[in-house]
């Protein structure tokens, strides 16, 4: 360790040697106290520091050594916090799933040996939060080498389909990213402008009929206002742009009476707060001749609409 004389620089090698062994010595001593009794060694060793940087201060202050106190007693530190054994030795990381660890590691941007006390923790923790996955990040420096990582990663609520691309999407409706797509298959697909803003509200509503909302292939945003549905088997499903709620319980309650959906049946139109029209395959059309495709129904689920 480098011991920083700020008056004048000794002549006399004999004293230059001797002072170098105390201080190797007292050095010394620091470790081992740090080795018997941790805490404490740490106090002392923040103590120590303390008093010679205000000894410093003082006499830079004095003399008017101030630009080269700076830099010096930076590096005295520094080194300090080395030689006690306060440096950035291991990571550990918490929470991740989807976060790539080299990501997490370049947010850090600390190297194996770097002083832990002069992490930049804050700037660290704003690089974290802009990767794709990160919804919060916090480090913790766990004295005396550890720097400690704790993710929380955005839920993906359903995937967006917008001008051929596919993206990942939260509750609020911001994009997470394409790249991870293909292992969410199983998330519900909305489609066209403003479907991922109101998505986590359609989800909210179709899943009180859950059994129902299994088979929902897609929602597609229309005009920015409401939503058709398309099912697996074909059929789609036009909500109200108001009080769609009433209108997806209804279609529930025909299913489930009279199993509308499993007939010749191409769209239910549910836009009319008094009734459900429904139109019917070309060959139902056929069957039922000129009466035309469209079929009206009552919204009072226990009348038959055949």
């Amino acid at each position: 360790m480098r011991a920083l004389n700020f008056f004048r620089k000794s002549t006399d090698r004999k004293a230059t040697a001797k002072a170098g062994a105390r201080r190797s010595g007292r050095v010394g001593a620091f470790l081992r106290l740090m080795r018997a009794y941790p805490r404490t060694g740490f106090a002392a060793a923040i103590a120590l520091l303390a008093v010679c940087v205000g000894l410093g201060s003082i006499a830079a202050a004095q003399f008017g050594y101030i630009d080269l106190l700076k830099q010096e007693s930076s590096r005295y530190v520094r080194q300090t916090l080395l030689d006690l054994g306060l440096s950035v030795r291991s990571v550990t990381v918490a929470g991740r799933a989807q976060t790539e660890t080299t990501e997490i590691l370049d947010a850090l941007n600390v190297a194996v040996g770097d002083s832990i006390l002069h992490a930049d923790i804050t700037a660290a923790q704003q690089r974290l939060a802009k990767l794709a996955w990160v919804k919060r990040a916090t480090i913790i420096r766990k004295l005396p080498d550890t720097l400690h990582v704790e993710i929380e990663e955005r839920r993906p609520i359903a995937i967006w389909q917008i001008d051929r691309r596919m993206v990942l999407v939260d509750y609020r409706g911001a994009p997470i990213t394409e790249k991870d797509v293909p292992e969410y298959v199983h998330l519900p697909l909305v489609v066209g402008k403003g479907a991922a803003e109101a998505a986590s509200d359609l989800l909210t509503m179709l899943s009180r009929e859950r059994w129902l909302q299994r088979r929902v292939a897609a929602a597609i945003r229309i005009g920015g206002r409401r939503w058709d549905l398309r099912l697996q088997n074909g059929i789609d499903i036009r909500l109200p742009e108001a009080d769609p709620q009433t209108a997806w319980r209804v279609l529930a309650a025909y299913e489930a009476r009279e199993g509308l959906l499993g007939r010749d049946v191409e769209v239910v139109d549910l836009r009319l707060p008094d009734q459900v029209i429904v139109r019917l395959s070309e060959g139902r059309v056929r069957r039922i001749g000129p009466q035309g495709r469209e079929a009206r129904l009552s919204r009072n689920p226990m009348r038959r609409w055949s």
